[in-house]
């Protein structure tokens, strides 16, 4: 291949490049960024931190049937304690939508907490609703022994 049909098909790349906004929008072009987004459901757990602080518990955190067990080590003047799980794809979350979440800590043979609750997911577009990805989330906060939606405007993980 020369260097000129080289050139060639690069330019053709680069025209077929720009065009694809316009011919996907009715010639009305978008200005969309490229941030992503995942569903999760997410709980604040920093309450527990007197129930465990100085040593390491085992949270098992799971939501939508998808479940994590992780190692959580709770430290002095800790604030800021957050498990993440994911959501299946499939089916594909709607905002909403209530799935099943439980927690479960423990420390050796002694369990900390054992609760469940359901979550409700809210829909969110870090891109706005025309440009996609489209993800869907909640945000749980563990009072007692009690996990309850987390107070509007807390910050997300």
């Amino acid at each position: 291949m020369t260097h000129r049909t080289r050139q060639r098909r690069w330019q053709v790349a680069v025209i077929a490049l720009g065009l694809g906004p316009a011919l996907t929008t009715g010639g009305a072009s978008l200005n969309c960024t490229a941030v992503g987004c995942v569903s999760v459901v997410s709980v604040d757990i920093a309450s527990l931190a007197a129930k465990a602080r100085p040593l390491s518990a085992t949270a098992t955190f799971c939501a939508a049937g998808a479940c994590q067990t992780q190692k959580v080590t709770f430290i002095a003047d800790a604030n800021d304690a957050t498990l993440v799980q994911t959501l299946p794809t499939h089916p594909t979350p709607a905002a909403g939508t209530n799935v099943p979440v439980t927690l479960r800590v423990t420390q050796g043979t002694s369990v900390l907490l054992d609760t469940s609750t359901t979550a409700t997911l809210a829909q969110y577009a870090p891109n706005g609703t025309t440009c996609g990805p489209i993800c869907y989330d909640a945000h749980l906060v563990l009072t007692g022994d009690t996990l309850a939606p987390a107070p509007s405007g807390s910050a997300s993980p």
